[in-house]
């Protein structure tokens, strides 16, 4: 999306206080509408996120998201286990 990181973690703060403010425990009971005002909010409506969005959250689906190298998850993790292996002879 190259959404600047400052911004997407306010972005994801005001979201947080939503669900803080009116009783949710995850970003996943918030709807779409509510998602895409938060984007608006930050001068961001051309986003327009669709259902596609609860795809991204959760602890496990973002650790499977990461790709750069030295990631805590995800393909560079694997990557760099194969070549541990290899370089140990397991």
């Amino acid at each position: 999306m190259g959404i600047p990181f400052r911004t997407a973690h306010q972005i994801v703060g005001a979201l947080v206080r939503k669900c803080e403010e009116t009783g949710r425990h995850a970003l996943k009971q918030l709807s779409v509408e509510e998602f895409n005002d938060a984007l608006k909010a930050h001068g961001l409506p051309s986003v327009g996120l669709t259902a596609e969005v609860y795809n991204c959250l959760g602890a496990h689906n973002v650790v499977k998201r990461y790709q750069s190298a030295g990631a805590a998850g995800g393909k560079p993790f694997e990557d760099q286990l194969r070549a541990w292996k290899q370089r140990l002879g397991m």
